[in-house]
């Protein structure tokens, strides 16, 4: 399923959105969670609403973002990201 239909389908079980990159903790905690279940995905970049509101990007953002993952869950989670491109902005999935 492409990105955008999957937006338009809202919040679920599985799958959770993310406005910004500064709720690192609520990040883990939610990607802990999913791991400990049957697994989703988490967008970053869109409001609670499904509103597209896209992230800043730098040269180490996803570096970075892997990293804490890796070193706040234990077992350490090795998370797959990419980065989209919805409506001219960047989301993290």
């Amino acid at each position: 399923m492409n990105i955008k239909k999957l937006i338009e389908r809202g919040e679920s079980e599985s799958l959770e959105f993310k406005p910004s990159l500064s709720q690192t903790k609520d990040i883990v905690e939610t990607i802990s969670a999913f791991s400990n279940t049957k697994g989703g995905s988490i967008i970053i970049g869109v409001d609670d609403k499904g509103k597209v509101i896209g992230v800043s990007l730098g040269k180490k953002t996803i570096e970075d973002l892997a990293n804490k993952i890796k070193q706040n869950t234990d077992p350490k989670i090795y998370p797959s990201i990419s980065v989209e491109h919805i409506d001219d902005k960047n989301i993290i999935v």
